[in-house]
Formats: structure tokens, sequence, C-alpha cells
């Protein structure tokens, strides 16, 4: 029930005396909503001032391009539950009023009034009771012509951004993307590219990363296109839905940022570059290992300084070495191609078992503890998923012979760090090559060199001799970033041509 306390905390009734309050009190009624139940419908008419307690809501004005609508009954004590499409003019927060400009007049609701909060509590009082208090109280009237003043300039501002949105549609209706983290050669990448092609698009690149704080940045876009650390959760993705999002282009491989069995619930396609360039990767795998163990970063490091001594700078022939490749994807197979050309043996593990690998001679299929206990180097390219997540442990560290060198240029969760960190000051593990972290999120991809390194794990692997760390710039080539954005834009094409969902050829879909 409303209180004299609560009430003054709105800025219209804050001019009030306690005793207009008390009678303003007693006619209002109060109301719990729920996430997307209506309070108010567009062009249906609004009898009732609303005061929102708690929670959030939304105004939507339905898109005039939009021939489709959804109907639902209106009720202060009984909404119905609904997905609005359209323009979205604003939101009513704690503390804010809708419905004043009604009170003198029942005129049909500017736009629809939904709550996107789990829960919102709004008090109400009918428009006739509102006008009966105007005019038998001189105190009311008062404070409420200032408050009706600023209701008036707030609408007149709504009204300019609707106008303006529509306009903005009617001149461009060309397919319109944004880009989430974005740097200059995202920017450079795709724009070159889209002038190899005959379509027309709207690019918006921004820096920040895609997260719930900045999914609006996307309202009025048809299509995101989001990278490795943007995340796509399913509070995201409602979010997107309601902004009128309808595809999702990962400009990756990996999907495990996104909830793409909540896309698909809300009709949202959700589609990724399966193969950009497996040659980058793998290359950069070996780069990493022969780095490492040829210690190649405390030689360039010493030479510079005048320092050619040759202690602790021994190495080891990779010829004859046994090397484990985890996941036998287009990756894996260059990896293992490349190992074969050092003289290496290769031994590998993966679920679904590569034809053009199992007819081989030179490659052996074994499983994973065989690979853990045998190998020389273990080079992961596995998929991030509930069963690999954190497949390098302690239990598995222990199986594997003491001394081996991993390189992981995959996902970062594949490795429990804490337990590598472990293994690393046992001796246990000789050397490990990182392109990835399970916690870059807040670091890579953008000069931290000013900042100081926060993270305790990172900050310790950091520190070893026998640990390389680069940035996920493995898939980071020429060719790659040419391969990214054109699969990227012919993704998007594909689906505007109609192929959407499950019939997208690189559509990513709940198996």
């Amino acid at each position: 029930m409303a209180t004299i306390e609560t009430i003054k905390q709105f800025e219209y009734f804050k001019n009030l005396s306690n005793e207009a309050l008390e009678i303003f009190i007693k006619n209002l009624s109060t109301n719990v909503l729920k996430k997307n139940e209506v309070l108010v419908r567009e062009k249906e008419p609004q009898n009732r001032i609303f005061l929102v307690e708690s929670g959030e809501l939304r105004r939507v004005k339905a898109n005039p391009n939009n021939s489709t609508t959804t109907s639902a009954s209106t009720s202060t004590s009984s909404s119905t539950s609904t997905t609005s499409e359209g323009i979205i003019v604003g939101h009513v927060k704690p503390f804010e009023c809708c419905g004043l400009l009604h009170a003198f007049n029942v005129d049909p609701a500017f736009a629809t009034i939904e709550v996107i909060s789990e829960q919102a509590t709004i008090f109400s009082i009918e428009a006739t009771k509102f006008v009966e208090l105007f005019n038998s109280n001189q105190t009311f009237s008062n404070a409420m012509f200032s408050s009706l003043a600023l209701e008036l300039r707030k609408q007149s501002k709504i009204v300019r951004t609707l106008q303006l949105q529509n306009s903005n549609q009617l001149q461009d209706s060309r397919l319109k993307i944004c880009f989430f983290d974005s740097r200059e050669w995202v920017v450079s990448s795709f724009q070159s590219e889209l002038q190899k092609l005959s379509f027309d698009f709207v690019f918006k690149f921004v820096p920040e990363k895609l997260s719930i704080e900045t999914a609006s940045i996307a309202n009025g876009f048809d299509v995101v296109c989001v990278f490795v650390n943007d995340f796509v959760g399913s509070e995201v993705v409602k979010a997107l839905s309601s902004y009128g999002v309808k595809l999702i282009a990962l400009r990756c491989a990996g999907f495990d940022n996104v909830d793409i069995e909540m896309a698909e619930t809300l009709g949202i396609t959700v589609v990724r570059v399966p193969a950009y360039s497996p040659y980058a990767v793998a290359e950069h795998a070996i780069a990493m290992l022969l780095a490492l163990n040829r210690r190649l970063h405390k030689a360039y490091a010493r030479t510079r300084e005048g320092n050619f001594s040759l202690d602790g700078l021994l190495g080891f022939d990779f010829y004859g070495k046994t090397v484990g490749v985890i996941g036998t994807g287009k990756i894996g197979q260059c990896l293992v191609n490349i190992c074969l050309g050092f003289g290496c043996r290769v031994i590998c593990y993966d679920i679904f078992q590569a034809p053009c690998l199992l007819n081989r001679e030179d490659v052996k299929y074994v499983d994973l503890d065989t690979l853990f206990r045998e190998s020389h180097l273990i080079s992961l390219h596995a998929p991030l998923t509930s069963s690999t997540h954190h497949m390098i442990n302690n239990e598995s560290i222990q199986k594997m012979r003491k001394g081996v060198f991993i390189v992981n240029t995959s996902r970062g969760g594949l490795v429990d760090t804490s337990a590598l960190i472990t293994a690393i000051e046992s001796g246990h593990i000789g050397a490990a090559a990182l392109d990835v972290y399970e916690g870059e999120k807040q670091y890579f991809f953008k000069d931290c060199s000013n900042e100081t390194i926060a993270d305790p794990i990172l900050k310790k692997l950091l520190s070893f001799s026998n640990v390389l760390v680069t940035g996920h710039q493995a898939f980071f080539t020429q060719e790659a970033l040419s391969n990214i954005a054109n699969t990227t834009l012919n993704n998007i094409i594909d689906w505007q041509k109609g192929n959407h969902g499950r019939n997208h050829k690189n559509g990513v879909f709940k198996q």
C-alpha cells in the first residue's frame, strides 16, 4: 500500500501537503505485474494515471513498416503477457509516472507500455477521481500545474525521437548491421570485402563488447555481428529480440558465448564462420611450441642486451617425438600435417574421427588416457562444451609424462588454469603455450600496458619463463581476416535471401 513517504519520492507529487497526499492515497489502487505483462496498449483508451513504485517498464510504438501486430487485452489487475514489436520510445522507471496527460481527456494511448523487469509494483488512480481532486483541492491543483508542464516537455521529447526514427527508417531500407567489439582491423577487413560484393549494407562499428549493458546499441538494427569475447547469453538474446534484431552473425568458429536455444526460441538465426584459415591457427600453435622449446623469447631478450651466452637455452628435436592432437577438425588436421613434416609421431583424439585421417598409416586415433600418457607435446583444438570444459585438470595432468609441453589455441576454458600453474611449479609440465585464457575477456584485444594486471592467475602465468602467452592472435593473418569478413557477409546475404534458422548452411542451433 502507498504511503506519504513513498508518494513524495515521485517528482510530480513531492510538493503536495501531507493532507493532500492522504486524500490522494485513499484513491490509489495497487497492482503487481510480472515481466512482459502489458499495462497500457497503444491506441486503446487510457483512463488511469500510473505511478511506478518498483520495476521497469518500456514504451513501444508500433513500427509503421511492420504489418504484423500483436493483440492482447489490457487491464490493471490482469494484464496479458505479450512480446511487442516496434520502436522503443522510452522507459518508465521507479518513481516515475505515466498517463498524466490523459487525466482531463480520455484519449487513445500513444504507445504500448509493458513490464521488462521480473516484476513491477504500480499504483494507479482513475482519471475521473484525479480530476475531482484537482477541482476540489487548491494545494493539489497548484502542485499539479507544474507537474503537467514537466510531463508535456517529456512527451514532446518522445514524439521528436519517434519522428526522427520513423524518418530514418523511411529514408533508408537497407539491411543494418551493428558490429560489436570492433577494432581498426575489423573495420578495414569488412569494408574491403563489402566493396567486392554487389550488396549495399549499413554498417555501424562500435568498440564496446556486447553485453546486457550495451545491447541497446543494437536498437533498430537487423543484424548484430559479434566476436569471441562478446557475451550473448539468455538475457542479451531477449534484449536483442526486443530491439528488432533477427540475426546474430558470429565472425568466429566457436559459439559457446551464445545462448543458441534462446535465440531459436525467439526466432533469431545464429550463424558462424566454421573455417577461416585453419593454417593460421595451426602455424601459430607450432610457432609457440618452437619458441618455447628453443627459448627464442629468452634468446631475443638476451642478445638485445649483448648477452650471447647459450646457458639455459637448451632445447630438443621435434623429430621422433610424439605429438598428441586433441580435436581433429580442420585446424587439428593442419597441425597433424605440420607435425608429420617435422618427422613426429602423431596420435589423435576426437569423438568424431576425421575420415581423411582414419585411412592414414602415419596417424593413429587413441583414447585420451593413451594420448596423455604417450605425448611429448599436446595441442588442443577442441570446441568448448560442457564435456570439454577443464579437460586439462589435476587428474588428466597426472596421467601425462613429466616435462610435457601443452599448447592451447582453441578456447581458454579447456584448461583449468590453477591446475596448470600447480603442475608448472612442480615441473610436471615442462612448458605451456597459451593463445587463449579462460579469463581473457577483461584484457585480450586491448592495450593494457599502462594498467596493472589485477587478475592474479594471469599475473602468475606471465611470471613464468616457460610459459608463453599471446593475446588470442592465432587467427590473425591477412588471409584469415579476409576469409572471416567474406564468409560473414555471405552468411548475412544467404539469410537475407530467406535461409533462416536450420535452413542456413552455417547456422548454429541446439542439436
